[in-house]
């Protein structure tokens, strides 16, 4: 794990997940740009997002992407269709 990685940990675990229910508009401020820049680091240091869902807590966890089949199954028949020698 690199040092980048490590100080990006250490700001999961010390973020205030919760700043959205504050009264106080300056932490709600202080808690979108505290946000804004662990999303900045989690797409350069953490693109799958594994770290980020591993110290967040449940409700703000990442989705992972479903995967897509974008063409259907081909049945490929082989030529000549006689039996096999």
């Amino acid at each position: 794990m690199t040092p980048d990685q490590e100080n990006y940990i250490k700001q999961l675990k010390s973020h205030d997940w919760y700043y959205d229910y504050s009264d106080d508009h300056s932490v709600w401020k202080r808690g979108v740009a505290a946000r804004d820049r662990l999303r900045a680091l989690q797409k350069d240091l953490d693109p799958t997002g594994d770290i980020w869902n591993e110290h967040a807590p449940e409700g703000y966890k990442m989705s992972t992407p479903k995967p897509v089949d974008l063409l259907p199954p081909v049945n490929v028949k082989k030529r000549g269709g006689g039996p096999a020698p």
